[in-house]
């Protein structure tokens, strides 16, 4: 229902006993009475209600679907896309870290396979919203982090995979091409599986390889070289506002200017 002032003029089924200088004391006879299905309440200035009015509504199409960042990679590695957009989605993915880096949020690893877009209802590619992603999460709302928890190496562990995570998916942007595509036979263990480290091994060759060819921009480098090495400190954490700012100065902030400065048109 939509509450306005009084200068709109009061639409009643006639069946409901209102006049205009009467005050409603039963909402719901009245709302009953309503000849529209969509109506507003009408408020003098004294906050008394004194009748309903019709409400004119607009027809919304609301997305039918959704296609993560794991989906939308070969978009990417086809160049199909706006890179405006491809550097707010950057941005957007760089100050959630920032924003949600001691919260439940951010407990449980992320990934471009929990970075979720809308998609309208023609289903192609090209109707994805890259700039305003979604982060799919499932919590359970009985787990509780105790203040002693969040202050153990356990939280810190978690903050160090947090922003290596940030790393990959900065990477996987820029290339359209998942992490496990770059791994190889000496990134993982003795058993030929995956690892704690496979992921920082594979992103730490695959930048080097990417930054002697110069296929990464200035601001894009800063930002993952950064995050690579923040992801080996261990006293990094989110509660620190010297660790916060300078993730905002290191990798926010080049990101960002070079969007200014490239994309938007002054």
């Amino acid at each position: 229902m939509v509450i306005t002032s009084p200068n709109i003029q009061t639409t009643l089924n006639t069946s409901v006993p209102v006049l205009e200088t009467l005050a409603i004391t039963d909402i719901c006879t009245a709302i009953h009475g309503a000849i529209y299905p969509q109506i507003g309440l009408k408020i003098d200035q004294s906050g008394i209600l004194r009748g309903l009015y019709e409400v004119e509504t607009r027809q919304y199409h609301l997305a039918a679907n959704f296609v993560t960042m794991d989906h939308f990679l070969p978009v990417i590695h086809r160049r199909d896309h706006s890179m405006p957009d491809l550097y707010y989605l950057a941005l957007t993915l760089i100050s959630s870290i920032l924003q949600l880096g001691e919260t439940p949020w951010l407990i449980q690893s992320w990934s471009r396979k929990r970075i979720a877009f809308l998609r309208l209802e023609d289903g192609s590619q090209s109707s994805v919203d890259i700039k305003h992603p979604y982060l799919a999460c499932q919590y359970d709302s009985d787990t509780v982090v105790s203040q002693h928890e969040a202050q153990t190496a356990a939280l810190r562990l978690r903050n160090r995979r947090t922003i290596l995570a940030l790393a990959i998916m900065l990477l996987e942007l820029n290339f359209g091409t998942p992490i496990e595509d770059i791994r190889t036979k000496s990134d993982m263990g003795p058993d030929g599986k995956p690892h704690d480290q496979t992921d920082f091994l594979a992103a730490q060759r695959w930048f080097l390889q990417k930054e002697n060819k110069g296929q990464l921009t200035k601001g894009f480098k800063s930002a993952i070289w950064h995050c690579l090495q923040f992801s080996t400190h261990y006293a990094a954490s989110f509660d620190n506002d010297s660790f916060v700012q300078t993730i905002q100065e290191k990798v926010l902030e080049p990101i960002e200017q070079e969007f200014l400065g490239t994309w938007v048109d002054f």
